[in-house]
């Protein structure tokens, strides 16, 4: 399931606030480049990107695979490709990804803490993962607190 279009990242783009191309947020003092371009990510993630500071004793974030993508192609940041419990990027008939309309998060249906109905998967209205995505949308602001553990590209 897409999220409806414009998404609130496009929005923000078209809006001329920075967000973060890997994460999604747009709380941030330094912008990064990124293989989108300049301010594409966020001061921890092109650092991430770049390889230097605490980052260099982990794994360089790997972003090869987006080289090739233009700025416009990128609509939404790259973990919310992936599924924030299972980390899978792909949907099935009965178990489909569905984009948060107001944060970095996407789900299976099965894989939401609450699930998702089949009704909530239909285009003609945006879904919400928490109560605090409605604001979000609301207020063009997007905070992302990322998880300790192991992320896709990472």
């Amino acid at each position: 399931r897409e999220s409806l279009r414009p998404t609130i990242f496009e929005e923000l783009s078209q809006n001329g606030v920075d967000w973060c191309r890997y994460c999604g947020t747009t709380e941030g003092i330094n912008w990064r480049p990124g293989p989108w371009g300049k301010r594409t990510l966020c001061n921890k993630h092109g650092c991430d990107y770049k390889g230097y500071g605490f980052a260099s004793k982990m794994p360089r974030l790997n972003l090869k695979s987006f080289a090739d993508e233009s700025l416009d192609e990128r609509i939404r940041p790259v973990l919310q490709t992936f599924c924030q419990m299972c980390q899978q990027d792909f949907s099935h008939c009965d178990n489909i990804l569905v984009h948060c309309d107001g944060c970095h998060r996407a789900y299976h249906q099965a894989c939401h803490p609450d699930g998702i109905a089949s009704a909530d998967v239909s285009f003609d209205s945006p879904w919400y993962c928490e109560l605090s995505c409605r604001d979000n949308a609301r207020r063009r602001r997007i905070l992302v607190e990322l998880p300790k553990c192991r992320l896709p590209y990472m």
